[in-house]
């Protein structure tokens, strides 16, 4: 696996259209991993017109003009092999429009690329990329594939993680792809000509996303910890988190331990129940064991109370940070 290549799995691939330079008259990239959407797009329009300008345009966020994409479409590639359009974000999926009447005319000399996050599949324009050219979803890439994605952009500068490590890196900045993408260039820059970069570097570097600072919030919890739990509350109110997020993400914290708990006694796997609650598998046992420190009923009662105090501070009843602060005191 390359650095920087990422994992195409379906049958068709825009990264073999690439390779083998036979391209159809139309792609759509779109899904929830914006890093990969971006990593073929710029590959696939490198490949299509290279440094040509003359013969490139790019659209970008609403307001596309039609007739302007249909007449640069239909002209005919100016001492090139062909004419290429890029549009990006244009929202073209959930109206009506004469797109698929504009692809399905345009010469054989042009093609036409989109990327949308979240296209409207019953579109028609949806329906007749996936007719006469290429749609592709990009999805998070799993467990084994982010890890061996992460490794390749470390070799590439000769350096190293251990599996533990890199789990750690996962758990505390999370499996963006663009955002570990930023942590390893900090990180090879920290450790200069040393090989292996370690925990003690990914704490120096790398800022803990909330998603672990609740964790840890949970943890002091758990452990019946009121100073610990006060002091991790407090530095999430020092980083300008907004207690109403605090709480928010608190609560659905302890329905994920709830739900682990439950399918842990059910005899699921961890791949099973990252599977169900859409979490990456190396986190299950952190949440399982973080789930041991709670009985069932604890965990229904502080789900339960979180619940209700969201709703309280949404209707007014009570301030957002003294709703956090009544949860701590109550369970911790």
């Amino acid at each position: 696996m390359c650095p920087e290549e990422v994992v195409e799995t379906m049958a068709h691939s825009i990264a073999e259209d690439i390779k083998t330079k036979d391209f159809l008259p139309c792609y759509l990239l779109y899904g929830e991993e914006s890093y990969q959407i971006r990593y073929y797009k710029n590959q696939l329009v490198k490949a299509l017109a290279g440094d040509d300008t003359m013969n490139f345009a790019r659209y970008q966020g609403k307001g596309v003009r039609e007739d302007e994409v249909e007449s640069f479409a239909e002209t005919l590639p100016f001492f090139a092999e062909r004419r290429v359009i890029l549009i990006e974000d244009a929202g073209l999926f959930s109206s009506q429009n004469r797109f698929p009447e504009i692809l399905e005319k345009m010469p054989a000399t042009t093609v036409m690329v989109f990327t949308e996050a979240s296209p409207d599949k019953r579109s028609r324009l949806y329906k007749t990329i996936t007719k006469i050219g290429l749609a592709v979803e990009y999805k998070p890439l799993q467990e084994e594939q982010l890890k061996r994605w992460f490794a390749g952009l470390l070799a590439r500068e000769g350096k190293k993680m251990t599996i533990r490590d890199m789990e750690h890196l996962f758990l505390r900045s999370g499996t963006d792809m663009n955002v570990l993408s930023n942590e390893a260039e900090k990180l090879i820059a920290l450790v200069g000509d040393r090989e292996i970069i370690d925990s003690k570097d990914i704490d120096a570097v790398c800022p803990e996303q909330l998603a672990m600072s609740i964790f840890r919030l949970t943890d002091a919890i758990g452990m019946k910890n009121r100073k610990t739990a006060v002091e991790a509350y407090e530095k999430l109110l020092a980083s300008n988190e907004p207690p109403l997020r605090i709480l928010y993400m608190l609560n659905r914290q302890f329905h994920l331990l709830l739900q682990v708990k439950n399918m842990k006694a059910a005899s699921h796997s961890d791949g099973e129940i990252a599977s169900v609650l859409k979490i990456p598998p190396f986190t299950v046992r952190n949440y399982a064991a973080q789930a041991r420190n709670f009985k069932k009923a604890e965990l229904e009662a502080a789900y339960l109370a979180g619940t209700k105090l969201e709703e309280a501070v949404k209707t007014g009843r009570i301030t957002d940070q003294m709703a956090v602060e009544t949860f701590i005191i109550q369970y911790a």
